[in-house]
């Protein structure tokens, strides 16, 4: 006798979809252990401003409380970080939360890094989904508002 097991099921549900709109210019990228990556053009040698999304599966129940608290612990570990502002909101059509800051990264300089989570729960799992957006200080002057305005388009598809 045996027994099959599939995905998408009751015990091992679809990883999220999501969805970014982005300016006509940006393109997709592949970055490993991602979901979705986007990034701007840039020249030779330039840093490529970029929004990634990725997803973890946890076993159980996880709070977003929890989530955010690593998050933020996390990047406060990073060279010279400052952080800008942190907020509870929604994120991909649930309670999320959202923190932006600035640090150093070897052979770029200054980079400015925006993550907004999501915490999805599923009877036997939940899903962890972050948007992040990043780009150099420089970029930063001038990009924040688009890059903001992509994070803030994330959506959640049915899967």
């Amino acid at each position: 006798m045996t027994t099959t097991y599939s995905t998408p099921s009751a015990q091992f549900p679809a990883f999220p979809s999501v969805r970014l709109q982005v300016p006509d210019t940006w393109e997709p990228l592949t970055v490993e252990e991602t979901i979705l990556a986007v990034g701007a053009p840039t020249g030779p040698g330039e840093f490529k401003p970029n929004v990634c999304v990725t997803a973890r599966r946890k076993p159980g129940s996880v709070s977003l409380d929890d989530v955010a608290a690593g998050t933020a612990e996390k990047l406060s570990q990073a060279d010279g970080f400052a952080e800008i502002g942190r907020e509870n909101r929604t994120v991909l059509g649930v309670p999320g939360f959202r923190i932006e800051g600035s640090f150093e990264m070897a052979g770029v300089g200054g980079v400015f890094q925006a993550v907004h989570l999501a915490v999805i729960e599923h009877p036997t799992v939940t899903d962890i989904v972050e948007v992040v957006a990043s780009s150099s200080a420089e970029q930063a002057r001038t990009l924040v508002p688009v890059l903001r305005g992509i994070l803030d388009s994330a959506e959640l598809l049915d899967t």
